[in-house]
């Protein structure tokens, strides 16, 4: 992890990490480092306090039966601040992309779906239109025209 921080791939190795080992891993790997140096201030607050709503498994106060030690990093202080914030970030835009989006209001149309309903594709429409010309539809509509064409 100090390699890509330092060349600058931080964001690519993390998403490496997280296609391997899956998101809630990461975080519990990245917590418990966080959370086993509450003395250290090169933490930003921000991220101590995301690292301690991360519910580590095995965590106890009692010294002899903590598994947190199991998952530390050997890494600088600093590199796994910024990978911590950066997994929030990632887990923040995940949430965010899973959310549904709210309906854009438009006017009612003769395409506006009924509620519950699939929107037709644009390829069932052409294909719709096509088997009514090639059927000879005698319903065809005069096309109006406000100005005569020259």
């Amino acid at each position: 992890m100090g390699t890509g921080y330092h060349s600058r791939k931080g964001p690519y190795f993390l998403n490496m990490m997280v296609a391997r080992y899956g998101m809630e891993r990461c975080k519990i790997v990245l917590a418990s480092t966080i959370q086993s140096s509450p003395w250290d201030g090169r933490y930003h607050p921000y991220v101590r306090d995301g690292a301690d709503k991360v519910k580590i498994p095995g965590a106890s106060e009692d010294r002899d039966h903590d598994r947190r030690p199991d998952y530390l990093v050997s890494c600088h202080p600093v590199t796994v601040d910024v990978a911590f914030r950066n997994l929030m970030q990632m887990e923040k835009e995940q949430v965010l992309s899973d959310m549904p989006k709210a309906p854009q209001k438009r006017g009612k149309s003769q395409d506006a779906p009924a509620s519950g309903q699939k929107r037709p594709s644009v390829l069932k429409k052409l294909a719709d239109k096509q088997a009514e010309i090639a059927a000879g539809d005698s319903k065809a509509k005069p096309v109006d025209r406000d100005k005569p064409q020259l």
